[in-house]
C-alpha cells in the first residue's frame, strides 16, 4: 500500500517539533522529503545538516594508520632516549638480578630443608624419621650436606641420636668418593665405635680412595687390635642364664670383625706402594728397628718392593751384639713369607 503526499503531509503536521527534527531526512523517500521541508519550512525550524556517510573501510584504515604513525612515534623518541647500548646493559642487568635471586631463593630453600632435617636427626622424632632424614639429607650434593653427614657418622648431634642413624650416615656417603671424606671415614675406626659403624666404614674404605692420612689411620686401628685391644662389643658380659645366647653372640661379632679385618686389608693391598710408603715413614720398616706390627701384616699386603725395604733393615741391624738387638726374628719371618733373598 502505498502512502501519498496528502498523507504525509498530515502525518508530518500532526508530529511535535522535537519528533519532527529528529527525523533523518536521508532515509526518507523523494516524495516524503518534499512533505517534510514543508512542514520544517511552514514551522519555522532550522534546516539540520546531517554530515555524509562514512565508509566503514576508510575508518579502520585511517585509524590503523594513526596508530602506525603513534608507534613509530614512540620508538623514534624511545630510541632517541634510550640508545641501543643502555638499553642492552639494562636488559643485561635485569637478566643478571632476576638469575641471581633465583639462584638466592633456591639456595635460601635448600638450607632451610637441610636445617629442618637435621632438626628431625637430632630430635625426639624417632629412629624411623632420623633415617628417613639422613636419607634425605644424603639426596642433596654439596659440601654442607657432606659435612652433616660426617658429623651425624661421629655422633655430633646430641645424645638423641640413634646408633642406626649413625651407620645409615656412613653408608650413604659411600656415593661420595672424596680422599677428605674416606679420612673422616678412616677416623671411626675405633675400638669404641660400634661394630656396625666399622664394618660399614670397612665397606667403604675398601672401595674408596684412601690416601695416606687415611692409610695411617686404618693402621692405627689394626694396630691397636694387634697389641691386644678390645673392641667395645668384646666388653659385652652376659649372665649365667643366657650363656648360649652371649656364646653365639661373640660367635656372630667374631665372624664381623674377622671381615672388617680382611676388607681393611684388602683396601690396603690395593693401595700397596702408599700403604708400603706409611709403613716406611711411620713404623720404620727400612731401619734397624722396625715395628713389629708392620712386620707381622706386610706379608698379607705383599706391596710391590717390600723386599728391598726389609733387606735395608737387615742391613742396618747387622749382626747381634750387647748393646742393640732389634726384631730379628720378626724381620726373618716376614722376608720368609715374602720370600725375599
Amino acid at each position: 500500500m502505498q502512502v501519498t503526499a496528502e498523507e504525509l503531509r498530515y502525518y508530518y503536521a500532526s508530529l511535535s517539533d522535537s519528533a519532527l527534527s529528529a527525523m533523518v531526512r536521508d532515509e526518507l523517500t523523494e516524495v516524503g522529503q518534499l512533505c517534510y521541508d514543508e512542514e520544517v519550512l511552514r514551522r519555522g525550524l532550522p534546516q539540520v545538516e546531517r554530515p555524509p556517510a562514512v565508509d566503514k573501510a576508510e575508518v579502520s584504515h585511517s585509524e590503523s594508520a594513526a596508530v602506525s604513525a603513534w608507534l613509530r612515534a614512540y620508538v623514534a623518541r624511545f630510541r632517541q632516549r634510550y640508545p641501543r647500548r643502555v638499553v642492552m646493559q639494562r636488559v643485561i642487568v635485569s637478566v643478571v638480578l632476576t638469575a641471581a635471586a633465583v639462584v638466592w631463593g633456591v639456595w635460601r630453600h635448600r638450607e632451610d630443608t637441610l636445617n629442618r632435617l637435621w632438626t628431625q636427626v637430632s630430635g625426639v622424632q624417632g629412629s624411623d624419621q632420623a633415617l628417613t632424614a639422613v636419607r634425605e639429607i644424603a639426596t642433596y650434593g654439596g659440601e654442607r650436606s657432606t659435612s652433616m653427614l660426617l658429623a651425624i657418622a661421629y655422633g655430633h648431634p646430641g645424645p638423641l641420636l640413634t646408633r642406626d642413624a649413625q651407620v645409615e650416615a656412613v653408608k650413604a656417603l659411600s656415593g661420595r668418593r672424596d680422599p677428605q671424606v674416606s679420612i673422616a671415614i678412616a677416623g671411626l675406626l675405633r675400638p669404641q665405635e660400634i661394630l656396625p659403624i666399622r664394618e660399614a666404614a670397612a665397606e667403604y674404605l675398601e672401595d674408596g680412595p684412601c690416601p695416606e692420612e687415611c692409610i695411617g689411620r686404618v693402621l692405627h686401628y689394626l694396630e691397636r687390635v694387634w697389641y691386644g685391644e678390645l673392641n667395645i662389643e668384646n666388653h659385652t658380659r652376659y649372665p649365667a642364664s643366657l650363656a648360649d645366647f652371649g656364646d653365639r653372640q661373640r660367635a656372630r661379632d667374631a665372624d664381623l670383625q674377622k671381615s672388617v679385618y680382611v676388607k681393611l686389608l684388602q683396601g690396603l693391598r690395593r693401595r700397596g706402594t702408599a700403604t708400603l710408603q706409611v709403613m716406611v715413614d711411620v713404623y720404620g720398616l727400612n731401619t734397624r728397628a722396625p715395628s713389629t706390627f708392620a712386620l707381622a701384616i706386610l706379608p698379607g699386603i705383599r706391596p710391590h718392593g717390600a723386599c728391598q725395604v726389609l733387606l735395608e733393615s737387615r742391613s742396618q741391624m747387622g749382626e747381634p751384639d750387647e748393646f742393640f738387638d732389634g726384631p730379628r726374628k720378626e724381620l726373618a719371618a716376614a722376608m720368609q713369607a715374602l720370600k725375599c733373598q
